[in-house]
């Protein structure tokens, strides 16, 4: 295949040039959509604390205080099949810092884990135990401290160790003041600070499908506890960047790859009329369509995948360069290596077939005499 190619570029050096061009930016501009399709998913699934369809978010309004004992036998109960958060938001971690606090509970690993940028997510263990252990956004890492090669912080009369910082490479700014605790790390101060509005804000997610049956347990099991409890249960949707964006996305993509596939067949009119008369003489001594494809294909892939080739290259390029520019990254992914060998393999196949329909309709005899 690389001595088809180096041949095509000899022999043929401007057709040559323009098909590996066009494959290049074609599949370029289909990686790039691939990345920010990737982004958009992301995107959602940050904002919703997961995938929105297997989440049940709730208010409760308490008429006395909340019994946390009882809340959190509750919460173990819930949490065999389904994990459960409670959110604070504006928890006081010096006189002048506060953090949007996360408790969870869980005891079946969920489908959708906050994104750690270092350190880890909890484990079984600390979740079961209460451990005082903690994640953090970035912009919580100015109330920590070090002591020996392990980080704390304080948060209130507790002190919790820091076992991961939570966000993203890029558009972090979703986890800048989060603060993810186990559930049973709830101290006495904390309950006391909740307990001052007297309102839960809960979110029940579970794996594959809709905590139907858990949230409607739930919430009997909170009646229980405060017979004159309200709960309000809030319906949970898809950010622009979720199911629709992703859609369009995708039709986007499916669109260029259309659009691209055209554009290499037009080019290739041009490479066939270049060599016309080689196609003509090959015909005359006895080249069938077999051979003359198999030829045509072998060629047509070395240059779809020099062109895939320079288009990861660019892609890594414009990310060095222009990188900052982009709120999602375009660092070429695995996925992004899939699709562009996936890409180039179709369209050499598609334009092989374009063109050996174009060399199938050729007059030898017409085409000598011209």
């Amino acid at each position: 295949m690389l001595k088809s190619l180096l041949i095509q570029i000899k022999t043929h050096p401007l057709g040559s040039f323009f098909l590996i061009i066009t494959y290049a930016v074609c599949i370029l501009a289909l990686s790039l959509g691939l990345s920010y399709s990737t982004y958009a998913k992301q995107s959602d699934l940050d904002f919703n604390n997961g995938n929105p369809d297997h989440i049940a978010r709730k208010t409760i309004n308490f008429s006395d205080s909340i019994d946390f004992e009882k809340f959190i036998k509750l919460s173990e109960t819930t949490g065999e099949n389904a994990e459960v958060q409670i959110f604070r938001q504006g928890l006081s971690i010096t006189k002048s810092e506060t953090a949007n606090m996360t408790a969870v509970y869980y005891k079946i690993l969920p489908e959708y884990i906050v994104p750690i940028l270092d350190g880890r997510y909890f484990n079984q263990t600390e979740i079961e135990k209460g451990a005082k252990v903690a994640v953090i956004g970035k912009n919580l890492d100015k109330s920590t401290y070090t002591k020996g090669d392990e980080k704390y912080i304080n948060i209130g009369n507790d002190t919790f160790k820091i076992i991961g910082i939570v966000g993203r490479t890029k558009n972090s700014d979703t986890f800048a003041n989060s603060l993810y605790i186990p559930l049973k790390a709830l101290s006495t101060s904390m309950q006391a600070t909740i307990n001052e509005d007297m309102q839960l804000s809960v979110l029940i997610r579970k794996n594959d499908m809709k905590p139907t049956s858990e949230s409607k347990a739930f919430n009997e099991g909170i009646l229980q506890m405060d017979p004159d409890a309200t709960i309000e249960n809030e319906r949970v949707i898809s950010t622009s960047f979720g199911n629709d964006r992703l859609k369009n996305t995708i039709f986007e993509i499916l669109l260029m790859l259309v659009i691209g596939i055209i554009n290499v067949a037009n080019i290739s009119v041009f490479w066939i009329l270049d060599r016309t008369k080689e196609f003509a003489v090959k015909k005359t001594f006895g080249a069938g369509n077999y051979t003359l494809g198999y030829e045509i294909l072998k060629e047509m892939l070395a240059l779809s995948l020099t062109g895939a080739l320079i288009s990861i290259l660019l892609q890594y390029g414009i990310n060095y360069s222009l990188g900052d520019l982009f709120k999602f990254s375009i660092t070429p992914s695995l996925a992004n290596f899939i699709l562009i060998l996936l890409l180039s393999v179709i369209c050499g196949f598609i334009v092989t077939f374009i063109i050996l329909k174009k060399v199938m309709k050729m007059q030898p005899a017409a085409v000598l005499k011209s």
